[in-house]
């Protein structure tokens, strides 16, 4: 009798390419998908936690404040109204007989360490000229600043957004950011151009940014801060050149507008040495000079006054006056909360020179130079 033969395995079936491709996608998107879903989750948590500021990419002014935004972080409340300034609504018809002021600056205007919008110094501006009479008139005034921005980017947004809304007059608060920008090329290629539309930028879509996890795994290899900023010796001249054409060609503009202009000086808490700074406290001094500030501290103050020189000076070769707010305005630490930034009864100081220029300089009566 013969042995029973053991049975014939059938060839296994292979997948064909197309399962294979997709088992292939499967996995990828088990591995990768779960993480990045616990990623997003993760970030919502944080962001709710602490809410970014409602800042965004802009092709022409590099960066512009979200349109329609509202956040509540820290305890601050900040609204910015449907055409990106901050505060409330404003009609693009000026009422008849309305005074407008427009304040153009950074986040100096904007108010960021502001507890909300009635807390900036443009805000606390509006009540005091609504008290003194306003000459007569309604008055508005309105926040033009923006966290980041330099004069050319107030420039560019005074020529997208406000000039539209025929400001009466506009104060001009600039120094600090395009001191910061003094060594950077583009800033200084920007300061060239006449015609804002020729500022336009394509904004590459980087795909790796719109993941969550991929944020999280570069975060961790990313350097401090403070390891962050190399800094510099010296101004660059043509940096400096650069913000005086800025601002020459902003005020150019803005009368160009049929707007009177007020320039700032610009006022800070900063000793005239680090070792001074740091004995007296300067608040945030690590975040706004260590960490953020690209040139050596001698250079940065000696850029400071430089700028500031080059305010007085535009100001009288424009025959438009300037408030001294860098003399006006004590650098006690109690007015700041930042080494440039004021705390409300810093805020109530700026306000307070600012109209008394105003007003001293008949600025907000019509027909007068």
């Amino acid at each position: 009798m013969s042995e029973p033969q053991p049975p014939v395995k059938k060839p296994r079936r292979r997948l064909s390419a197309r399962k294979r491709l997709l088992f292939a996608l499967l996995t990828l998107g088990v591995l990768f998908g779960v993480p990045e879903a616990f990623c997003q989750v993760r970030e919502v948590v944080r962001a709710s936690r602490k809410p970014r500021l409602p800042v965004e990419d802009c092709p022409y002014r590099i960066t512009r404040l979200t349109p329609g935004a509202r956040v509540v972080r820290e305890g601050q409340t900040i609204s910015i109204n449907s055409l990106g300034l901050r505060g409330p609504e404003v009609t693009p018809e000026k009422p008849p007989g309305a005074l407008r002021v427009a304040c153009v600056g950074a986040s100096t205007t904007f108010g960021l360490y502001a507890k909300d919008d009635a807390s900036t110094w443009p805000a606390m501006l509006e009540r005091r000229l609504r008290s003194a009479g306003g000459a007569g008139r309604a008055v508005e005034v309105l926040n033009c600043g923006a966290p980041g921005w330099t004069s050319r980017a107030s420039l560019t947004n005074l020529e997208m957004v406000v000039f539209g809304l025929k400001p009466d007059v506009v104060v001009v608060y600039h120094n600090h950011n395009d001191l910061l920008e003094n060594r950077q090329l583009r800033y200084q290629q920007d300061s060239r151009v006449e015609d804002w539309h020729d500022l336009y930028r394509h904004q590459p879509v980087d795909l790796l940014n719109h993941s969550a996890l991929f944020r999280l795994i570069s975060g961790q290899f990313r350097a401090p801060y403070s390891q962050l900023i190399e800094k510099a010796p010296a101004l660059d001249p043509e940096g400096t050149a650069a913000f005086e054409r800025n601002l020459r060609r902003l005020v150019r503009r803005c009368q160009e507008q049929g707007a009177k202009v007020l320039l700032c000086t610009y006022p800070r808490s900063y000793r005239d040495t680090l070792a001074e700074s740091e004995a007296a406290k300067v608040p945030e001094l690590e975040r706004w000079y260590g960490s953020t500030c690209p040139l050596e501290y001698p250079a940065f103050m000696e850029g400071l006054r430089l700028y500031d020189t080059i305010v007085q000076k535009v100001g009288a070769d424009a025959k438009v006056p300037v408030v001294d707010l860098v003399n006006l305005v004590p650098n006690d630490v109690a007015l700041y909360v930042s080494p440039i930034h004021h705390s409300e009864a810093g805020e109530e100081k700026v306000s307070g020179f600012v109209a008394d220029a105003l007003l001293e300089h008949r600025l907000l009566e019509p027909g007068h130079p």
